[in-house]
């Protein structure tokens, strides 16, 4: 499993977080709330749990591309959509605390 932290995505040259960055992203609250969980339900030392499932991704896609859904993270140009009210670092990362 690879995991990438907003600042990794957000240093990104903007071409490369339009896709799939941009299909795919989801907010730490989101994420969260998916996978605490799945991760408290886990009785095996070892196991493993998913947010980015084969369902979820498709959907993202079909939404995306035939729907032609916008992302609400990421605008066409690569850069990130930010919340009026919230706070940002210079790389467009949320501050979460």
């Amino acid at each position: 499993m690879q995991l990438y932290s907003s600042n990794s995505i957000l240093v990104s040259p903007a071409e490369l977080r339009k896709f799939p960055f941009g299909v795919l992203a989801a907010q730490p609250e989101e994420v969260a709330a998916d996978l605490v969980p799945k991760i408290l339900a886990q009785k095996d030392n070892g196991g493993s749990v998913e947010f980015l499932t084969t369902d979820r991704i498709l959907t993202k896609f079909f939404e995306r591309f035939i729907l032609q859904k916008k992302s609400e993270y990421i605008d066409d140009d690569g850069n990130v959509i930010k919340v009026p009210g919230e706070q940002y670092d210079e790389t467009g990362a949320r501050a979460l605390y």
